[in-house]
């Protein structure tokens, strides 16, 4: 089995993924400037801005982010990818897809990256046209409850609509139940189950059905 299934079946760049990637780029651009990459959120307590992650600088900080946001889960005995991941990984993960990180105060606090369908991917899902789907998605425990995740999520989302997608999806594992419930309140419905090879667990597939929308 190759190294990108064992990573999730859905990181191997493909042909008809990069011609998507061009496709949408310039969409891609515009839909990045309307929901403020580059900007700044939030009150006189806080202040996120969001932006797409820049390697190789970005690479050390944000490997460290999700290791600390996935630490928790760790913990309970879920052998996450993201809980161990080395730089390597995550930069793979990151150039499979499109990536974007959260700053407050100069530091990386939230991540999440999207990728497209890809034929090859062992979650059926994965392969259909019109699919995108979204991983490596953390927040700090210290910046926990601030409404980064959501702001993040609701970036992606944007990003999917702009480049003609109709579906979201995600996997994590079964027995994170808080996390299946707040996808659930975010819109998502159980599709399926699975089971990597790089994980200790039972995985849940999930996705949300995404309104439809003029192309830019």
């Amino acid at each position: 089995m190759s190294r990108d299934h064992r990573l999730g079946g859905g990181y191997a760049f493909t042909k008809r993924e990069e011609l998507l990637k061009k496709r949408v780029g310039e969409t891609a651009c515009l839909c990045t400037l309307a929901f403020g990459s580059g900007g700044r959120y939030g009150n006189d307590e806080m202040s996120v801005s969001l932006r797409e992650c820049d390697l190789p600088r970005d690479l050390l900080p944000l490997t460290e982010l999700v290791h600390r946001a996935y630490a928790a889960l760790a913990a309970s005995g879920l052998r996450y990818v993201a809980s161990h991941q080395p730089p390597e990984v995550t930069e793979h993960r990151v150039r499979a897809g499109r990536c974007w990180v959260a700053e407050s105060d100069g530091r990386i606090v939230g991540t999440i990256t999207v990728r497209c369908a890809n034929p090859e991917a062992q979650i059926p899902l994965y392969r259909e046209e019109g699919v995108m789907i979204f991983g490596q998605f953390g927040v700090d425990p210290s910046e926990r409850g601030k409404g980064i995740g959501r702001m993040l999520h609701e970036h992606v989302i944007a990003y999917a609509l702009a480049s003609g997608a109709n579906v979201m999806a995600l996997d994590t594992a079964a027995p994170a139940a808080h996390l299946i419930e707040m996808y659930r309140r975010w819109g998502y419905v159980e599709v399926g189950r699975h089971s990597w090879e790089m994980t200790n667990y039972e995985s849940v597939v999930m996705k949300k059905e995404l309104r439809s929308a003029p192309r830019i």
